[in-house]
């Protein structure tokens, strides 16, 4: 039995959870490091048996995250494996963590892999980076320049790296990517951060008819939601019968428009619904079971904000949160054409190119139930792909390989 510690310093609560129910399920004594706010998400997902292989170092409210930072190390010495939820973007890592030096190895989960893989500047860099940002937030208004501290920041990249002794990597297409793209000393190891319970999902109440869910914010930065208010204004005119269209994500930034056409929908009496603000777990949880399709209307390629690189590829280059809540859930998934869909999605996945295409794509599976059975189906099989027991060779696989 292994002792593996899971660590993450702000958010990511489920990731957390999925990684230590299948450490449980391998009997390994898991230790998790987390803020008060992340346990207080996913506690009451244990069972009592599941509770008694675990041990919680919690973040406090009184200190600060290079505090936590020191703690975890300070706590960890006696672990074999440290598997960190902390590497998702270098804007959200302190500069400190280039001084992170836990005794176990270090196994960091990486979900935008431009914020890593193409830094041109030696590691010396970021010593200039750690004297002159906190001069200049004390000098210069932090909202006007954010976009210079996220770039600064950028320039620590192969310092924090190196404290990294492997990569974890959470879906295929993005491996088979950065291996192509990057040559790092580090390896690099898939595995999908999802665990699909049954037992634990909430139950399917009655419903009016079916519905579509659409997890994630309500972004127009990140998912195309004008195309898909475009197509389901086409489907709620030619569907025969009640239909629900639930956005289950908050909203956040340019989401006025897109907001506005919403309501335009409600107004015509059609049953569309959204929340304004975060979501709770169980809410969540049962909105997306009670969905009969998921619908990922993401911008799959997109320009962003980078110093070095600024073609993002959803799929590719970053990952998605949809497409494990689809088997988390074992329900069918529709996304864009331009996402790579992994073998393990291939079965249960329905792709589309344009609006047109969307609205003929959900009528037709909304109007033809053996086809939409058939997806379902084959959702479930998937899922149990993906279940505690059937993860646990790949945890353990892990954990065999990278502990000390």
């Amino acid at each position: 039995m292994a002792r593996v510690g899971l660590f993450t310093p702000q958010h990511h609560s489920f990731f957390l959870y999925y990684l230590s129910r299948v450490g449980i399920e391998s009997k390994h004594d898991i230790r998790i490091y987390a803020p008060e706010r992340v346990h207080d998400d996913i506690e009451e997902l244990y069972t009592e048996a599941e509770h008694s292989q675990i041990s919680w170092v919690l973040g406090r409210e009184s200190e600060s995250i290079d505090e936590f930072f020191n703690r975890v190390e300070a706590n960890s010495t006696e672990l074999d494996l440290l598997w960190t939820v902390l590497a998702w973007g270098t804007e959200r890592v302190p500069p400190n963590l280039v001084d992170f030096d836990p005794d176990p190895p270090v196994f960091a989960g990486i979900t935008n892999l431009n914020d890593w893989t193409y830094n041109p500047f030696p590691n010396w860099t970021y010593k200039i980076v750690n004297t002159v940002t906190p001069l200049l937030r004390d000098r210069v208004d932090a909202e006007r320049t954010s976009t210079v501290f996220d770039h600064l920041r950028y320039l620590m990249q192969p310092a924090i790296r190196d404290t990294f002794d492997a990569i974890h990597i959470e879906y295929p297409p993005m491996l088979r990517f950065i291996e192509n793209e990057v040559e790092w000393e580090q390896p690099f190891l898939e595995f999908p951060p999802v665990v699909f319970e049954e037992s634990k999902l909430p139950a399917v109440g009655q419903k009016d008819g079916p519905r579509i869910v659409v997890p994630g914010r309500i972004s127009q930065q990140i998912r195309n939601v004008e195309l898909l208010l475009d197509a389901m204004d086409a489907v709620f005119e030619r569907y025969r019968g009640d239909l629900t269209l639930d956005f289950v994500g908050r909203l956040t930034g340019d989401y006025e428009t897109a907001l506005a056409r919403i309501e335009s929908l409600k107004d015509r009496g059609y049953d569309v619904r959204y929340r304004e603000n975060w979501i709770p777990y169980d809410e969540f949880a049962a909105s997306l079971r009670a969905g009969d399709i998921i619908v990922n209307p993401l911008h799959v390629r997109r320009t962003i904000s980078h110093p070095f690189r600024s073609d993002m590829w959803t799929g590719r280059t970053n990952g998605t949160g949809p497409i494990f809540d689809a088997l988390r859930y074992a329900r069918p998934l529709v996304v864009p054409e331009l996402f790579p869909v992994d073998d393990r999605l291939e079965p249960f996945t329905e792709t589309y190119d344009n609006a047109d295409h969307l609205a003929d794509l959900l009528v037709e599976l909304l109007s033809n139930e053996d086809q939409l059975a058939e997806l379902q189906t084959n959702a479930e099989q998937a899922a149990r792909q993906v279940t505690p027991e059937a993860q646990r060779p790949r945890f353990e696989s892990i954990v065999d390989q990278l502990s000390r």
